[in-house]
């Protein structure tokens, strides 16, 4: 007979629920990624069951356990990566699609976890654009699938008599090891099997070594448990790390429903029962939405009634397949070979387009008719050999860098580059790190940018950054806080008037803008199709309105300002109406939604060039 318990079910209703509306309206339930806990508890206590029992009753064969999971999860998986990867083929440029299929074979290996962890965080802002990213789990718990039966024939052949100090020795050293690298290597700490592990292992004791409940007492313990999913839900945010000590709220919690093993209303209702069944399905095809209407975030209870009819409909026709043997085999070698075969297809695009400026970064100079990549790390030279040759000094991150290709393509000013990647290049406070790239060398040469004002102290100066409000950091002895995004324009003027008194009056501060970014900056032209007829002469969409207000708060502080000089970068391809150019003469202007593509740079530097202010050449 079949094993199921329907507050288990409804457990994995009240997870999937919760992780859904985290990713679509993060305010309404700011700790809903710890569902995702729920479920690695549910999956140890479970597979245990399956294991021991089975192996107690000598009828445990592991091949036919890695069968019954591949038939369970794989079909769906390789399906939801097939619709991503036809999607992308149409809407996608070479490079994102690139990423698309390296992520879609690490996902069908169910090694997605190792590959996102030396990419961006969970939480990070670039995380929106990965199609696959919430398989991380999936393949936490598959090496976690693999690995486990094998671990517990071994401790029962071997140690029967220490199963329990074994088990619970791991669960202790995986759960301070979590904790350890969420101190130092937070990334790794969040996606690895290693740091996760105690909490699937914390399922395992759920079955093996249950607190022992008086029937009086389940009802209570059972609300008990609940009431911890749920306020680790309200209570945990992103800005806690994760796992940690808050870690064991929804993991306790899970354990007390499920060593409750009582029927309430709480877990076992008519909603939960059908939500739960479909709750693998659910989390499937749920981030794929979130990543699609991510830039229409009004839509976002659209989202998640779409990812339970989704869910529902592939749990259906899917899901209860059970396909097996050669059918299973397919389905898995469709998505995986299309993904192998489409990788080395578009690297070859790829590297096509390395010499067309409309499809490169404007991070490149031109030197000897030959392209130099301009990378952050260093300083460098644009039109001349000498330093004390050069007009300007220019200070910024990845948003001067892309303006090199037009610097050196129009040849007439002699510039040094000093950048780092989304560095804020003031005295008292730069950006706060939120990525992996972002280590002690990036935060060294950030501090140390604003200095080549006063090393260079006859040189004018160019300050170009992404004026994105963001939270950032105090890095000198005149602050004694960090600041908050909402504290943006304040910290802002503030940095700026103090770079202003160091260069005095016998120097100019020309202060670019932001540029444009059109909102459907990434348009036909330079996907997967380059479909020609739309992409014929120039083609507009309107600016995002936050670089709008942002390139007014700049003007104003200019004016405030002698020495300081606004370039709004806005005037060289948008109209009055701030409807802007993502297409010239059929060649696209930005190389992603934030960059300037080389053939971009070309066209607005040149604006930026003839209203430079120097007064050292005056």
């Amino acid at each position: 007979m079949k094993y199921f318990r329907n507050d288990i079910n409804g457990l994995r209703a009240i997870a999937v629920l919760a992780v859904v509306i985290f990713h679509f309206q993060p305010s309404l339930l700011t700790g809903g990624f710890a569902g995702v806990d729920v479920f690695f508890v549910i999956s140890g206590f479970l597979m245990t069951k399956i294991i021991w029992d089975k192996l107690e009753n000598n009828t445990f064969s592991i091949r036919q356990f890695y069968l019954a999971r591949a038939s369970r999860i794989i079909p769906a998986l390789s399906i939801l990566c097939l619709v991503i990867l036809i999607y992308g083929w149409f809407h996608l440029t070479p490079s994102n699609f690139f990423t698309l299929s390296k992520h879609s074979i690490s996902s069908i290996f169910f090694t997605s976890n190792i590959t996102y962890s030396n990419e961006a965080g969970y939480f990070d802002i670039s995380a929106n654009k990965k199609w696959l990213l919430h398989t991380w789990s999936l393949s936490v718990e598959w090496q976690f699938y693999l690995l486990f039966p094998i671990f517990i024939i071994a401790i029962k052949k071997f140690f029967e008599d220490k199963v329990k100090t074994i088990i619970f020795s791991l669960m202790f050293l995986s759960f301070i090891l979590g904790i350890y690298w969420s101190e130092t290597n937070p990334n790794t700490s969040y996606y690895s099997l290693y740091s996760r592990a105690w909490e699937m292992l914390f399922g395992t004791i759920a079955y093996l070594y249950p607190l022992r409940i008086e029937n009086k007492y389940k009802r209570i313990t059972n609300f008990f448990g609940v009431i911890l999913i749920v306020l680790s839900f309200f209570f945990i945010s992103k800005e806690i790390l994760w796992p940690s000590y808050f870690t064991l709220v929804p993991v306790i919690g899970t354990y007390l429903v499920i060593i409750s093993n009582h029927q309430s209303l709480l877990t076992n209702n008519p909603i939960f029962k059908y939500v739960g069944k479909w709750s693998y399905s659910i989390y499937l095809w749920h981030w794929p939405i979130v990543v699609f209407i991510s830039k229409h975030p009004n839509l976002w209870i659209y989202g998640i009634l779409s990812s339970i009819v989704i869910g529902f409909i592939s749990y259906n026709t899917i899901e209860k397949m059970k396909l097996k043997g050669k059918a299973l085999i397919i389905i898995i070698l469709i998505p995986l070979s299309l993904s192998f075969l489409l990788k080395v297809h578009i690297k070859s695009i790829i590297d096509m387009r390395k010499t067309k400026p409309e499809f490169i970064l404007g991070h490149n100079s031109i030197k000897n008719n030959q392209l130099l990549y301009i990378d952050l790390e260093n300083d460098h030279l644009l039109n001349t050999d000498e330093i004390n040759d050069v007009d300007f000094i220019a200070i910024g991150d990845s948003n001067l860098a892309h303006y090199a290709y037009g610097i050196t393509k129009s040849k007439k000013t002699k510039v040094l580059i000093a950048a780092a990647g989304s560095c804020l290049p003031f005295i008292d406070y730069t950006t706060k790190p939120t990525d992996k790239w972002m280590d002690s060398k990036w935060e060294h040469r950030c501090k140390e940018l604003h200095n080549r004002i006063t090393e260079f102290p006859t040189k004018d100066i160019i300050l170009a950054v992404s004026w994105a409000p963001r939270d950032t950091m105090c890095i000198s002895k005149k602050c004694d806080h960090d600041m908050s995004q909402d504290d943006f324009y304040i910290m802002i003027e503030n940095q700026i008037t103090q770079l202003s008194n160091i260069v005095g009056n016998k120097r100019t501060i020309n202060l670019i803008g932001w540029v444009p970014a059109p909102k459907n900056s990434l348009v036909e032209c330079t996907n997967m199709q380059n479909n020609i007829d739309k992409c014929q002469g120039d083609i507009f969409t309107q600016s995002l309105p936050i670089r709008l207000k942002m390139n007014n708060e700049l003007k104003n502080i200019s004016n405030k300002l002698k020495n300081v000089n606004f370039i709004n970068p806005f005037n060289s391809i948008c109209d009055s109406q701030f409807n802007c150019k993502t297409i010239q003469d059929n060649k696209n202007l930005f190389y992603d939604a934030g960059h300037l593509s080389a053939y971009g740079s070309s066209i607005v530097w040149p604006y930026i060039e003839q209203n430079l202010q120097s007064k050292t050449n005056e």
